[in-house]
């Protein structure tokens, strides 16, 4: 089982300014929010974003705060960044935190700071809650990442997978 590292970035807490897209970027930023029209963003499959949907619609989702930011250039997703509420698979979290997770960025447009850019951006939108973001330890890009933007390590942990059905696991934290 990986170990899990939690990072985090309390409310309140200056963050650092937007950083506009890099100029070698040639897209644009949607910000998508589940309507009851529109079950995912256009282009993305069903699962598991019509799942999320779902939670949102069902309020398993502590807030409604279910967002998907995305960059697009000439039509086609080239990164993607997803703002979860608290629920059941963080029960370390607050009812009003948010956790940044299911970042994916085009092999093509890697290392070029669409990451960084985009998680300014939500951290600056959501000034009045704490952030949390989770990586597996062995992914030093998540970790430049959660410290590029000014979040804290807070604690190390695990994924658990009762009866092996990773759908019903949470991440749990063991050590702070």
């Amino acid at each position: 089982m990986n170990e899990i590292l939690f990072f985090r970035i309390q409310k309140d807490v200056v963050r650092r300014a937007d950083k506009t897209l890099p100029t070698v970027f040639s897209g644009s930023m949607e910000v998508w929010v589940p309507t009851l029209k529109q079950l995912r963003p256009k282009g993305f499959r069903w699962v598991p974003f019509g799942v999320w949907w779902m939670f949102h619609y069902a309020n398993i989702f502590k807030s409604r705060a279910y967002k998907i930011y995305i960059l697009r250039m000439s039509g086609r997703v080239v990164h993607r960044s997803c703002l979860f509420p608290a629920f059941f698979r963080f029960p370390f979290m607050c009812s009003d935190d948010l956790q940044i997770g299911d970042i994916w960025t085009a092999e093509s447009e890697r290392r070029k700071g669409l990451s960084v850019v985009v998680l300014n951006h939500i951290l600056n939108e959501n000034k009045n809650r704490t952030i949390w973001f989770l990586c597996e330890s062995g992914n030093s890009a998540s970790v430049r990442l959660a410290r590029s933007v000014g979040m804290e390590f807070f604690g190390l942990g695990q994924r658990t997978t009762p009866l092996g059905i990773g759908v019903f696991g949470r991440f749990v934290v063991n050590s702070v």
